[in-house]
Parts: C-alpha cells; structure tokens; sequence
C-alpha cells in the first residue's frame, strides 16, 4: 500500500494548448476504427513521457524541481519525429494506445540530461528499455485481441515536430474519471 504522501510522478515535456488539440484532431480523423470502448484521452492530458519515477515524496519532487532547473539542452528546440502508433507495453497484453517517439538527437540529449539529474538524486535508471511517448489512450483488456499481422493501426505518424519547449514534473492521482495530472515544477527551454 501506498502511502498518502507519495505521488505517482513523472518527467515530460507539456504540449501547448493548440498542438495538444492538433494530435487529439489527427487520432480522431486517423483512428475511426478503435474499438466502441476505447475513448481517446483529452488535450489537457496529453504529454510526451520522458521519464517516469514511480511513487515519490513531495519532498522529493520539490528537491527534483530544483535539479531540474539546471538543464541546459544542447539545442534550444527538442525536434520530435516521427512516431510510430503502438499498443503499449505490448501487442499481447495492450494497456495503452501510444504514439511512440523515434530516438533523434534533440531528444537524446534532453533524455541524457534528464537521467543524469536523477542519477544525482540516487534515482536508478530503468532495467527496462524506456521509449518517449504520448498516451492516446487508457485501453480495458479487451480493446482488443492480439491478433498479430491483424492490428488495425498505422504504422508511422507524422505530427508537427515541435511538441513543446516545456519540460514539466508531474504528480498524478486517481479518482472516478480517470487520472489527474498535477504540474510540481515547468521549465521553458527556451527562455
């Protein structure tokens, strides 16, 4: 169990407001055929996952913030494309609907800057191989069948590039109508 002061939190970079609505308008004119019972999630929730820390204190999250403001990319716009739609973690057992981002050099080095902040703060990097996405959707298990050759999503996406600036430090919480994204801490790359 839980504790009450531990928060599921993440790192990602925060679409603005219109490129938030401009991939929801391409899933909803490029996705007719998801199943009745997939429903898409809505622009403010949207993000690009750069990392995701777990259960943390806000003790932590507030010593991360501060971390955090030291990043200096090596480029001053994070250039994301493309992606690839993919059932997330795996066709076998879907939980999400994702776009995942193709590696480039823009988003390594943001990534690199980012787990060396962690690594500071004794956050381990992940066994697992992390890919950057954006969650479209929260699926029930049976969204849909593993069927192999039979999936019904595109391949590769074409979205505009510059996804955002922003780097911004989650916390998110549960209730009845899903999960609630609370922003900890943003920084503009930018400025």
């Amino acid at each position: 169990m839980v504790s009450s002061d531990q928060y599921r939190s993440f790192i990602a970079l925060q679409p603005s407001a219109a490129q938030a609505a401009s991939i929801c308008q391409w899933a909803k004119q490029n996705l007719p055929t998801l199943p009745k019972d997939v429903a898409l999630y809505s622009p403010e929730k949207l993000h690009l996952t750069l990392a995701f820390l777990g259960q943390r204190s806000m003790e932590f999250l507030q010593q991360l913030s501060q971390a955090l403001q030291h990043i200096q990319p090596s480029l001053s716009q994070v250039i994301i494309a493309p992606y690839q739609l993919k059932l997330f973690p795996c066709a076998n057992d879907p939980q999400y609907l994702a776009l995942m981002a193709e590696p480039n050099l823009s988003l390594l080095d943001l990534l690199a800057k980012v787990e060396q902040v962690l690594l500071k703060l004794g956050v381990e990097s992940e066994a697992r191989i992390f890919r950057p996405h954006i969650t479209l959707a929260k699926l029930d298990s049976s969204s849909f069948e593993a069927n192999g050759d039979q999936s019904p999503l595109p391949m590769s996406v074409n979205l505009p590039t510059d996804i955002s600036q922003t780097v911004t430090l989650f916390h998110s919480q549960l209730d009845h109508t899903g999960s609630i994204y609370q922003p900890v801490f943003s920084l503009n790359l930018t400025e």
